[in-house]
């Protein structure tokens, strides 16, 4: 599909997204458009055609533009492969449902704009390249990106505190478990990688803890991690956007060149349970060594700032406390192993030798084991490999202090 213009992405359906829906008003009239080459997103999710559009309103003979990502998925990706078409219908709902709801409710918009889609399961939204950029990934983020990105987590969050008693069934068929739940393919890599890591960390001198922490869960981590993922009663549960890293956020920065705006996109892997969640994906996928080392403390202590001063703002009787919070971060240590070996070291392997080739794929290849030299290639990447040590060194100093 790569590479490929569909036939469907043409001046009625451009038309049709921007008024709103064919028999909407204003009327919209195409003047001119021109569709970029697309991008398949690391061949897990999606191919994007991004599309300049040169429009007038009936009636006016001003002429308007605006840039539009149109979402179309690939069945052929990891992503889908693993966790099912549930993910298109997830992230369907996220930005035309969902979504809008949340950002009213707050009062602040931390997603692109969405538009009417006459083609199912086909996403238009607004193009944020116009005005924002995403980060460079291997030099990762330093505090100011860190911590605007945790504030506005945290909004996202206690907005989906707030609505959830009005819209409890949407935010859990949202916010289901797609790559780890009871039963699901992954539990292979997920075994392979505690192990590996638990063995890459035996020959470094003086790293039998770190090991151990690796080492003695392999029997049980999958397990422990299905059950931390979960929902817990009696402590504050949220709609995590579950894949927060840096090619997911796009910033916007003021005159003087300082980050100003984030926003975040890509919402199919959304899943309900411990706040925990998104903040231990984003700090160990995204943040730069100097942050985790030093200001972890102090960028949680922000995020929950922000999420108990919204929650207040939108009259909700939930409270996040640092002691509660530290448990969270405990509870949530099968999490910290499965994302990883699964999702970080993916990241870290992206645009190296390291990187894999998963398309084709199946939950049963994944099962049966087939992609294991694949996954091992991974795991043994450089970047990886050089940065596992400090993770779970920083990750446990937090844990226990």
């Amino acid at each position: 599909m790569e590479g490929k213009i569909p036939s469907w992405l043409n001046e009625d359906f451009l038309a049709a997204a921007l008024q709103g829906g064919i028999d909407q008003q204003p009327k919209v009239s195409i003047v001119s458009f021109k569709v970029a080459p697309s991008t398949c997103l690391e061949g897990y999710s999606s191919d994007i055609h991004r599309v300049k559009v040169n429009y007038k309103l009936q009636n006016s003979t001003q002429e308007h533009s605006k840039s539009l990502v149109i979402k179309v998925p690939d069945v052929s990706g990891l992503i889908y492969n693993v966790v099912g078409p549930i993910i298109i219908e997830k992230e369907l709902l996220c930005y035309n449902v969902l979504l809008p709801k949340i950002m009213k409710k707050v009062n602040f918009r931390f997603a692109p704009i969405a538009y009417k889609s006459t083609i199912d399961k086909v996403i238009v939204m607004e193009d944020l390249r116009t005005d924002y950029c995403i980060a460079n990934k291997d030099k990762q983020l330093d505090f100011e990106h860190c911590k605007l990105v945790v504030a506005t987590m945290a909004k996202y969050h206690a907005s989906t505190v707030a609505l959830y008693c009005e819209n409890t069934d949407l935010i859990e068929f949202v916010g289901r478990e797609g790559f780890f739940p009871e039963g699901g393919p992954l539990r292979g890599w997920v075994e392979l990688g505690t192990r590996t890591m638990g063995e890459v960390l035996k020959k470094m001198e003086g790293c039998e803890r770190y090991a151990d922490f690796f080492l003695s869960r392999v029997d049980t981590v999958w397990d422990e991690l299905v059950d931390c993922l979960k929902p817990k009663a009696g402590r504050m549960n949220v709609l995590n956007h579950g894949d927060l890293w840096t090619n997911n956020l796009f910033f916007k920065y003021n005159e003087e060149g300082k980050v100003a705006e984030v926003k975040f996109i890509d919402y199919q892997v959304s899943r309900y349970c411990l706040s925990a969640t998104d903040l231990v994906y984003f700090v160990y996928s995204s943040a730069q060594h100097e942050v985790r080392e030093h200001r972890q403390k102090e960028l949680y202590g922000h995020y929950l700032e922000v999420l108990n001063g919204t929650l207040e703002q939108l009259e909700c009787p939930e409270r996040l406390t640092p002691e509660q919070f530290k448990e969270d971060m405990k509870t949530v240590t099968p999490w910290f192993i499965g994302v990883t070996v699964f999702a970080i070291s993916l990241i870290f392997a992206a645009g190296t030798q390291y990187e894999p080739n998963l398309v084709g794929y199946t939950a049963e290849d994944f099962v049966a084991g087939k992609p294991n030299p694949i996954i091992l290639k991974v795991l043994h990447g450089d970047v990886f490999n050089s940065r596992i040590l400090h993770m779970v060194r920083q990750y446990l100093a937090f844990i226990e202090s």
